[in-house]
């Protein structure tokens, strides 16, 4: 411990020196000691535990607060009280300088000051400082996935379910911002944006473990975005509670000429009490809910279509329009394209399914936007957790031109080429028979020109398909190895019944 004094003041117990130097000039000396000692450790990317013991102040100011810096700078959301340990440094400084009493103890191998009194004589009236540096850390990145999968396993042992956090999202963005974020059950139950927006853009906040899987995302083989330059992310995580405390993500993909550069900073508040913060269904979503499902059933349809558009900012396949198929209540099946739907690709459900989802959403207590369509009551246009759907946390999705199907009918079909003999015979030599045609691509489409389908062929140059009624156009592909493509025709297809055709190829031989 240190001391500068007026003369004859004899130091305290637990001085660091045996004959602690007194007055100005001594302390001077050791705090120049000390700044030398913590130039030496080099830190520019730390963390140390905080603690402004100011007496009988305000609890939530005399709380212990882990400090992170990065670069010499702190990573803090709102808390300007904050200081590095070079601006500690620099308070002491200007104490001795202006002639206060200062009492400081520093760490014989860092130089860190962690024990700073500055006029506590004049405590009883609030004039002096107090303040306690612990648990200094290097504050380093994290660059491999196990040392993530090492961070998390730290939070977890948090045991917190139900917690606040600040986050500020700094990018050349419409959704950059502040907020304060209540979090219960792993659920966000309350967002309050601590900043004017600048813009109409917004950023819904996730949870702490929503972006551990995010991270673990981006870090995992499977992704290889990292290794691969597709994402740059310098992450440094706090060494106390395990939480992700800043990440810088460069997106090159964005935008090849100038990468896009998102910066998150999350600082942990601490546990709440989630008390009646629990999400609560939203009465009037239920009604009208309840109300459009009435109308609904009411249609008694067990065989309908309709068309699905997904609204948000992902390629074309992810956003459609898919044509969505309802046979017997409950088995659906989509395709884009003409080609069958991926699984997983999008949120083709049954219209019972897509009730279901919105119903589940409103008892989960999640904001919920829903247009019901006034004659067949299914849901026209659906937003669920509205302000998310541009951070991807949210699903915004529109289904038009809702129809009954009638019963199925069928297409059924050979395709085959010839001639396979350079001369006709009579009679007809079986030998030269019209041979079939394996992997022959044929074309379906409506009367709109929508391709409906594409069928391919199997080795005996066959196959059947099951369509709607109505008028479809056929247009046969090339074949390898063929000289001529089959012309294209039309069929119509009657409810039940089935149409057989035959598709014929010319070989060239003459």
């Amino acid at each position: 411990m240190l001391v500068a004094c007026a003369p004859g003041y004899q130091g305290m117990p637990g001085a660091t020196t045996t004959d602690p130097p007194t007055g100005v000039e001594g302390a001077t000396a050791a705090l120049a000691a000390a700044r030398a000692r913590w130039a030496g450790w080099g830190a520019t990317d730390y963390s140390y535990r905080f603690t402004n013991d100011c007496g009988e102040c305000d609890p939530q100011t005399n709380n212990p607060k882990q400090v992170a810096v990065l670069a010499g700078q702190v990573l803090s959301v709102d808390d300007g009280s904050l200081l590095t340990v070079d601006e500690i440094f620099l308070s002491i400084e200007e104490a001795l300088t202006a002639g206060r009493l200062v009492e400081v103890t520093y760490d014989p191998e860092t130089g860190l000051p962690v024990d700073v009194k500055i006029d506590m004589d004049m405590r009883p009236v609030d004039g002096g400082t107090h303040w306690i540096l612990e648990e200094l850390t290097d504050l380093a990145p994290v660059e491999s996935a196990q040392q993530l999968l090492e961070a998390r396993r730290l939070w977890e042992t948090q045991g917190l379910d139900d917690y606040r956090f600040l986050m500020k999202v700094a990018c050349e963005c419409p959704e950059r911002g502040t907020f304060d974020v209540s979090v219960v059950g792993d659920q966000i139950v309350d967002v309050t944006r601590l900043d004017a927006p600048s813009n109409t853009g917004t950023v819904t906040p996730v949870t702490i473990d929503q972006t551990f899987d995010d991270l673990e995302e981006w870090f995992s083989d499977s992704e290889n975005l990292i290794d691969e330059g597709i994402l740059d992310v310098d992450l440094r995580i706090d060494p106390v509670m395990g939480y992700p405390r800043w990440v810088k993500l460069e997106a090159a993909f964005l935008d090849a000429a100038a990468p896009s550069t998102v910066v998150v900073t999350m600082e942990l508040v601490g546990p709440i009490d989630p008390g009646d913060s629990s999400p609560q269904p939203d009465p009037d979503d239920l009604a009208a809910l309840e109300q459009a499902r009435s109308v609904w059933k009411a249609q008694r349809l067990t065989d309908y279509g309709y068309t699905l558009n997904v609204h948000c900012n992902c390629p074309q396949e992810y956003v459609g329009p898919f044509a969505v198929t309802v046979r017997n209540t409950w088995n659906v099946s989509a395709t884009w394209n003409g080609e069958p739907l991926e699984p997983g690709r999008a949120a083709v459900d049954t219209i019972d399914g897509v009730f279901v989802m919105i119903e589940r959403a409103i008892q989960d207590g999640i904001d919920v936007d829903v247009n019901y369509d006034p004659h067949f009551g299914h849901p026209h246009l659906v937003i669920i957790n509205p302000e998310a759907v541009a951070a991807d946390g949210g699903l915004a999705f529109t289904i038009e031109k809702l129809a009954p199907l009638g019963t199925p009918g069928g297409l059924a079909w050979q395709v085959l080429a010839g001639p396979t003999c350079p001369v006709q015979q009579e009679p007809p030599d079986p030998a030269c028979t019209d041979r079939p045609v394996q992997g022959a691509v044929l074309m379906v489409f409506d009367g709109k020109q929508r391709e409906v389908t594409r069928i391919t062929t199997n080795p005996n140059g066959s196959f059947q398909a099951s369509l709607d009624p109505g008028t479809y156009r056929i247009e046969p592909q090339p074949v390898e190895g063929l000289l001529g493509t089959a012309m294209p025709f039309d069929v119509t297809i009657r409810p039940g019944a089935t149409i057989e055709v035959t598709v014929t190829y010319d070989t060239g031989i003459r």
